[in-house]
C-alpha cells in the first residue's frame, strides 16, 4: 500500500517538474531578432528591438509572423536602458535569437563603445554570436526600415541576405562576439557589417579601370529595390572603437590577404575575368628587420568560364589592387588583415610580443605581394 502511495507521489512531482511555466509559453515571450544600440544627446544609451509579432492562439497548430513591432528605451548606461526595455515591452524579453545588433556610427567611434560592448556580453542570454552592423544614422529609425521584401519573417530573410553578401565577399563574415574579443586582444584588428539608408539620387557612381566588379560604395544610384536599408562594406575598429571604413572593393581584398576562400570577377582591359583563389595565401613576416617585411604570395585561378585569350598584365593589375587596400588600411592606422597572428610567433611570450609594438610596426612596414595565376582548362 505504501509502495503505491510512494509511486503515485513521484509521479506527480515528475509531471509538475516537466511542465513548462506560464512565463515561458512561446506566446508569452518577445524574441528580439533586431538589436539597436545608440548614443542619446544628453550622452545616455539607448536600446531599440524589433519584435515579431505571432499571429495564431494556444492550441493552433502552427503560427506565423504577421509584421513587427519596434521598442525602445534609454538610461544612463546599456543595462538601464535595457531595464527600461523589459518595462515597455508588453511581455518577457528573450536575447537568445537575435539576428543582428546594429551600432550607430556615432557610439562605435566613441571610446564608451568598449564599455557598452562589455556591458553587452554581460547580459544574461543575449545572443553574441549575432553579427554586427556599424550604421550610418539614426538606430532607430535603420531598425524601423528593415522589413522582409521577399519572405515573410525577417529572420530568415536576414539569414538568407548575409549568407550571400559573404559569399560574394560585400561584407565581412563576423560577429560581435569576433569584434569584442578581438578589441581586446594584442592581434589584428575587427571589422564589422557597414550600414546606411537606401540614398536618394544624388550619389555618383564609381568606376574604375581595373578593379573587382563590386559596388564599391553602398550608396551607388546603379541599383533599383524596395530595400530601404544597404549593406556593404566594412567598419574598422582599433582598441575598441571605430576608425573608418572600407568600400566594397577594399573589402574584398582585403578578404582575400585573410585567407578567406573568394570567387570574384574583376574588370581588366576592358574585359570582365572570372577569378577565384587557389589556397590560403603563403604570409611570412620578418619581425628582425627594421621595417618589419610583410610578404603575401596569394594564388589565383582564372577560371574557365571566361573567353579564351591571354590577360598580360592582370597580376600586376591584381597586386596594385592588393596593395591599395594594404594603404588603406594603414591610413585609418588599423591591421584587418590577421598578419599579427604570424607575425606573433616569432615571439616566445604575450609580453614580448606586446613589447615589440606590433601596430607601429606594421604602419612602417615594407609589404610586398606577389600574386600567381593559374589557367583552369574545361
Amino acid at each position: 500500500m505504501r509502495k503505491g502511495a510512494l509511486a503515485a507521489c513521484l509521479a506527480a512531482l515528475m509531471l509538475l517538474l516537466s511542465g513548462c511555466s506560464e512565463l515561458d509559453q512561446v506566446e508569452n515571450l518577445a524574441f528580439v531578432v533586431l538589436m539597436g544600440v545608440d548614443s542619446t544627446e544628453d550622452g545616455g544609451i539607448e536600446v531599440t528591438v524589433q519584435v515579431p509579432k505571432i499571429a495564431g492562439s494556444r492550441g493552433e497548430e502552427s503560427s506565423g509572423s504577421s509584421g513587427e513591432m519596434v521598442f525602445a528605451a534609454s538610461g544612463g548606461t546599456f543595462a538601464e536602458a535595457m531595464s527600461a526595455l523589459k518595462w515597455i515591452v508588453p511581455r518577457r524579453l528573450d536575447l537568445s535569437q537575435i539576428e543582428l545588433i546594429i551600432v550607430s556610427e556615432a557610439l562605435a567611434s566613441d571610446a564608451r563603445w568598449l564599455e557598452v560592448m562589455s556591458d553587452m556580453m554581460r547580459t544574461s542570454r543575449l545572443y553574441t554570436a549575432a553579427r554586427l552592423a556599424v550604421c550610418d544614422g539614426d538606430v532607430q529609425v535603420f531598425i524601423r526600415a528593415e522589413k522582409p521584401l521577399i519572405g515573410t519573417r525577417i529572420s530568415d530573410e536576414l539569414t538568407a541576405m548575409f549568407e550571400s553578401y559573404t559569399a560574394e565577399g560585400l561584407v565581412p563574415d563576423t560577429s560581435f562576439a569576433d569584434i569584442y574579443y578581438k578589441s581586446i586582444s594584442a592581434y589584428s584588428d575587427p571589422v564589422a557589417v557597414y550600414a546606411v539608408p537606401a540614398p536618394g539620387g544624388d550619389a555618383q557612381a564609381e568606376a574604375a579601370p581595373a578593379a573587382a566588379i563590386v559596388p564599391g560604395d553602398p550608396a551607388t544610384p546603379e541599383v533599383a529595390t524596395e530595400q530601404q536599408t544597404r549593406f556593404l562594406g566594412a567598419a574598422v575598429f582599433r582598441d575598441g572603437r571605430m576608425v573608418g571604413t572600407l568600400d566594397g572593393r577594399t573589402l574584398l581584398y582585403c578578404k582575400l590577404l585573410r585567407g578567406k576562400a573568394q570567387a570574384f570577377a574583376f574588370q581588366y582591359g576592358g574585359q570582365t575575368v572570372s577569378l577565384a583563389t587557389l589556397g590560403a595565401p603563403s604570409v611570412s613576416v620578418d619581425t628582425g628587420a627594421d621595417p618589419a617585411r610583410i610578404r603575401v604570395e596569394l594564388h589565383l585561378s582564372v577560371l574557365p568560364n571566361n573567353e579564351q585569350g591571354q590577360y598580360p598584365g592582370l597580376d600586376a593589375a591584381l597586386e596594385a589592387a592588393l596593395m591599395d587596400a594594404v594603404e588603406a588600411c594603414k591610413a585609418l592606422g588599423a591591421e584587418p588583415f590577421q598578419f599579427a597572428e604570424v607575425a606573433a610567433r616569432g615571439f616566445a611570450t604575450l609580453d614580448e610580443w606586446i613589447g615589440y609594438g606590433w601596430r607601429q610596426r606594421f604602419l612602417d612596414s615594407a609589404v610586398e605581394i606577389d600574386v600567381q595565376l593559374k589557367s583552369e582548362n574545361l
